[in-house]
């Protein structure tokens, strides 16, 4: 299983390396929605899970979401899209489950919080658990 994380930030995108790294997971991070649709339809990459900023550069994360959902519906799978952003109010959450974000998580997060959310993303998409039984997710193919 692996994971497309959609943040533009350089900063942001070096703690998800070593987040995802220290989680023991795979991930590519790319830094604009365009490349997010561009790895997952053009490119025909096998991801189980979206980590999708809000802001970001061109196509904001909202209009991203809404673009995957559409080009999804004739697709029996749905990816997982969480949302990962500052924006931290309820109204804010709202907003991202109705442009069809699955879920929703601010920054700055808890590693564990972080852990826990993307695991049961995964393990809800693919009922993966980890042989380890220690809450985080071995792929297969503090606070930030």
């Amino acid at each position: 299983m692996s994971i497309l994380a959609v943040e533009d930030d350089a900063t942001q995108q070096y703690v998800l390396r070593v987040v995802f790294e220290s989680f023991g997971m795979q991930a590519d991070i790319v830094s604009s929605a365009e490349r997010a649709i561009d790895y997952l339809f053009n490119q025909k990459r096998d991801y189980s899970l979206v980590l999708m900023d809000i802001r970001l550069p061109g196509m904001d994360g909202f209009d991203c979401t809404r673009e995957i959902r559409q080009r999804q519906q004739k697709s029996k799978f749905k990816i997982p899209i969480i949302a990962v952003t500052a924006y931290a109010s309820i109204d804010d959450r709202a907003l991202c489950l109705a442009a069809g974000m699955d879920d929703y998580i601010s920054k700055p997060y808890e590693l564990e919080a972080f852990k826990k959310l993307i695991n049961k993303h995964l393990e809800q998409s693919h009922g993966f658990r980890d042989q380890n039984q220690n809450d985080s997710v071995q792929s297969e193919r503090s606070q930030y």
